[in-house]
């Protein structure tokens, strides 16, 4: 296997040298990473080579908007709808946000973002995408688990804890969407399988 083939390759679109310069630091440990200045350069670089599997794409840039770019792959002869997109953007409004989501973006990371955010994000697509298989993404998928707050106890949990059904109700609370993506990683639904399940009471 070779190094193309190890690692998950992720497209990062920024204007600002800047941030596509932090994105790809933290990204590059992780996936095999190539930056692009604007849309058009990108869009032209995806006619005659292998896509990504993630495309990290900045909402606003000059020319070709992130956003523009997003119906460009979803619609027309030139789309692409297995292509992962998460979209980096300034806006908080929720009509902004889902005009993203509606344009094309599997997901989004508000700037300023964590580091650790970012590659967990990235990581959730890719588990969710199906391309897990390759060594190093499987790695980054069972490593990148998100970790959620109990409002009622204060603890942290896993989604891959056990938790013990409710003596009340059978009924199962609702998942967000961080574990819905990560579910369905081969290897977090490995590492389920493998647990012993608890025996009930006659």
């Amino acid at each position: 296997m070779t190094a193309g083939e190890d690692l998950t390759l992720v497209w990062i679109v920024d204007d600002s040298p800047l941030d596509a310069e932090r994105a790809r630091k933290v990204l590059a440990g992780h996936h095999e990473v190539e930056v692009f200045s604007d849309g058009s350069a990108m869009l032209e670089h995806l006619s005659n080579h292998r896509p990504p599997d993630v495309l990290v794409l900045d909402w606003v840039m000059p020319g070709v908007s992130g956003i523009e770019v997003c119906r460009f792959l979803r619609q027309g002869n030139g789309a692409r709808p297995e292509l992962a997109i998460l979209l980096l953007t300034m806006q908080t409004r929720t009509d902004d946000i889902v005009e993203g989501l509606a344009a094309g973006a599997n997901d989004y990371v508000v700037k300023p973002y964590a580091d650790l955010e970012l590659r967990a994000r990235v990581d959730a697509l890719i588990c969710s995408s199906g391309r897990s298989g390759r060594r190093r993404a499987s790695s980054s998928c069972s490593s990148t688990l998100p970790i959620r707050s109990s409002a009622s106890t204060g603890r942290t949990e896993s989604p891959t804890s056990t938790q013990r059904p409710s003596a009340s109700s059978d009924s199962r609370p609702a998942r967000s969407r961080a574990e819905r993506s990560v579910s369905s990683c081969p290897a977090w639904r490995r590492s389920v399988s493998t647990r012993p399940r608890a025996r009930r009471c006659p």
